[in-house]
């Protein structure tokens, strides 16, 4: 197991659900849409490293009902990696850029969307290891709370997760990111809507089998209630789903 945080690369995450009325399909490719376009603008081919187009499926249903967590819209999260700040804003700032995110659905606040700059931490990172099923986890820090005593206790509770013999018997992968605001003022700039503090954990399981051995045993479930009461999270803030994930980009 390796844990560590990551200050040489940076990562812009752009979270999207699926509006009221719109099927998974119609939702999915306008996002696909989007991302296409997206990679025809030569200034993210010279500055990012590394692009992922990653949507919710229903592989993760049994460990949702599992934990109590209610049905969610469909969701699709847009990851891109970079070297540095300076290339994110190279991006941002871009003309054509810009152009592209003016008047996008998929960016209004009313669809449910936000994009955040994003610090990574790895918890548990398996050399070699080929998970076929990943589970993303999105956590809204609650009203009242301060986000860096919320972020304390998190990074707590994952490091009593990823000590559990379930898990490191059953995920291969295991990244927290959170969202910082050295971005915000260019995002807002550019009409996107910035979230309060939000958190997105990404697991990645070494099959789907061992997803649903990890939503039966004692000690996650008894991890999972100490998540709840330590966080004072209410589980509508709470989003957990199986995905799909796709790479759309990788700089050679």
């Amino acid at each position: 197991m390796s844990t560590s945080t990551s200050t040489e690369r940076f990562c812009v995450i752009g979270i999207h659900q699926a509006p009221p009325g719109l099927s998974k399909k119609e939702f999915e490719t306008g996002i696909e849409t989007l991302v296409a376009n997206w990679l025809e603008l030569p200034i993210i081919k010279i500055n990012a490293i590394k692009m992922d187009m990653i949507f919710s499926n229903d592989l993760l249903e049994a460990q949702v009902k599992a934990a109590g967590l209610p049905d969610s819209r469909p969701f699709a999260i847009i990851k891109t990696e970079y070297e540095t700040v300076d290339n994110m804003v190279a991006v941002m700032q871009h003309q054509e850029s810009q152009k592209l995110v003016a008047g996008r659905h998929e960016f209004k606040r009313e669809r449910g969307a936000s994009v955040f700059s994003a610090e990574v931490t790895t918890k548990i990172d398996k050399p070699g290891s080929k998970g076929r099923a990943h589970g993303i986890v999105i956590l809204k820090v609650p009203a009242g709370e301060s986000p860096e005593h919320f972020a304390r206790k998190l990074e707590a509770l994952l490091d009593r997760f990823v000590a559990l013999p379930a898990t490191q018997k059953c995920v291969s992968k295991c990244t927290l990111l959170h969202n910082e605001k050295s971005l915000e003022n260019q995002l807002n700039a550019m009409g996107i809507h910035t979230p309060g503090r939000t958190f997105v954990i990404h697991m990645e399981y070494e099959s789907l089998s061992h997803s649903m051995e990890m939503a039966s045993d004692a000690g996650i479930l008894k991890l999972l209630g100490d998540a709840i009461q330590d966080l004072r999270v209410s589980l509508v803030d709470v989003s957990y789903f199986g995905a799909d994930v796709i790479p759309k980009f990788t700089r050679k």
